[in-house]
C-alpha cells in the first residue's frame, strides 16, 4: 500500500533503535468519509506532539494517508508506531490526555468504518528504520520534500515459505546496501530512508511478513519494486 504523509506535522523518531524486543504496530484503519479521515488526522495531531516530546520509550509515531496515484480509496490511513515494549504502548502512550481525547471522539463521531487493525509485530532482523543514528523525521507541513512510504504485506502458507520469504528479503536488503555497486549502492541509499521488515508473534497464527519502506522519490520506490520482482 502506498501512502503519502499527511499535511499534518506528525514526527517519526528513530532513537536508541538498538533495543531487542520493540513492540511495533503497523496500524491501518478505513475512515466513513473524507472528512471523517481529515477529522481523525486532526486527532491524531496532538497526540504525535505529544508523543514525540514526552515518551521517551516510544522510537516512532507517524500517520498517513493514501496517495492520490494509489489504487487503494484515500479514505484508509496507515500508522508507524514502534514503542520500547508493551508497556510504553498500553500504560504510558494511552494513558495522555491527547490519546484520551482521540479515542473518546473516534466511536461518537463514526469516525471509522471498521476496527484499526493494531496487531503488534516484531522486527525480523532484516533492514532497517533509519541507517543514521538517532534521527528524528519530520513529516508534512514543515518540509516540502516528497516522502513516499510503502507498506508491503507478504502473505505465506507456512513456517517453510515464510523463511523462504524473510531470506529473499534478506538478499534484497543486501543488495541495497551492497558494496560491490558503491555508485548504485550509494546513490539507493540516499533515497531508501527505511527499509525494515516485521513479523507477527507467533501466538497470532498470521505468517504474513510486512515491509515498512520510506522513499525520498518515486524513482527509489521504483527500483526497490523491480528489485523485489525479481528476487520474491
Amino acid at each position: 500500500m502506498c501512502i503519502r504523509t499527511s499535511r499534518w506535522p506528525l514526527e517519526l523518531s528513530t532513537r536508541s533503535l538498538t533495543i531487542e524486543k520493540m513492540h511495533v504496530v503497523i496500524a491501518l484503519t478505513k475512515c466513513t468519509s473524507y472528512e471523517k479521515r481529515d477529522r481523525m488526522l486532526s486527532l491524531l495531531g496532538p497526540v504525535a506532539h505529544t508523543t514525540i516530546a514526552n515518551e521517551p520509550e516510544c522510537f516512532a509515531y507517524a500517520w498517513f494517508k493514501s496517495d492520490v496515484e494509489n489504487a487503494v480509496p484515500d479514505r484508509y490511513l496507515r500508522g508507524l508506531e514502534v514503542y520500547k515494549s508493551e508497556k510504553a504502548l498500553s500504560q504510558t502512550h494511552r494513558s495522555t490526555p491527547e490519546y484520551k481525547a482521540f479515542r473518546s471522539a473516534v466511536v461518537p463521531e463514526g469516525i471509522t468504518e471498521l476496527p484499526t487493525d493494531l496487531r503488534p509485530l516484531t522486527p525480523a532482523g532484516i533492514g532497517y528504520l533509519s541507517l543514521v543514528d538517532d534521527e528524528t523525521v519530520q513529516f508534512g507541513g514543515a518540509t516540502k520534500d516528497e516522502v513516499i512510504i510503502v507498506v508491503r504485506r507478504f502473505c505465506t502458507a507456512d513456517s517453510a515459505r515464510r523463511e523462504e520469504v524473510k531470506r529473499d528479503l534478506m538478499g534484497a536488503v543486501e543488495k541495497l546496501l551492497a558494496a560491490s555497486t558503491p555508485g548504485e549502492g550509494e546513490q539507493l541509499r540516499g533515497v531508501v530512508k527505511s527499509f525494515w521488515c516485521l513479523e507477527y508473534a507467533p501466538d497470532l497464527q498470521d505468517g504474513t511478513v510486512v515491509t515498512f519502506e520510506r522513499y525520498m522519490n518515486r524513482m527509489g520506490m521504483e527500483r526497490v519494486a523491480v528489485l523485489l520482482r525479481d528476487d520474491l
